[in-house]
């Protein structure tokens, strides 16, 4: 998906902020990168134990094939009424450029719920535009 001219670009200067941010020791747990986009930039250039991903972008069998250490999970995660996930599975959650796009009274509930999914000390990291 091409948004514009520079977002590649921006794409691959946030996944690098958010990575330079996260401890060597929680890559040995669960990463969950919610709105990962089609092209899931920083799930493939992260290293995790595991890593999982949430959007409602569908995309073909042959891209999910094609990334077998990526769990994909198809859904939006503004009109999910809970993540799928147990308290305290995740030791990050990323939302790189993605919460802007949220409606604000979806919000309160969406942040409350990745609190639930990251384990006690985890690691929540988000990017919005600057001005």
């Amino acid at each position: 998906m091409n948004d514009g001219l520079l977002e590649g670009f921006l794409s691959r200067q946030r996944g690098k902020m958010a990575d330079r941010l996260i401890p060597a020791a929680s890559r040995e747990g669960r990463l969950l990168d919610l709105g990962c986009g089609e092209e899931r930039r920083f799930l493939m250039s992260t290293d995790f134990a595991e890593k999982v991903s949430v959007d409602r972008i569908a995309v073909n069998d042959g891209q999910k094939s094609c990334l077998p250490t990526i769990t994909r999970i198809d859904g939006d995660v503004e009109t999910m009424d809970c993540l799928p996930f147990e308290d305290g599975y995740f030791d990050v959650v990323t939302m790189l450029a993605v919460f802007e796009h949220i409606e604000p009274e979806r919000l309160v509930k969406l942040v409350a719920d990745i609190r639930r999914v990251l384990r006690p000390g985890g690691m929540y990291i988000l990017t919005t535009p600057a001005a």
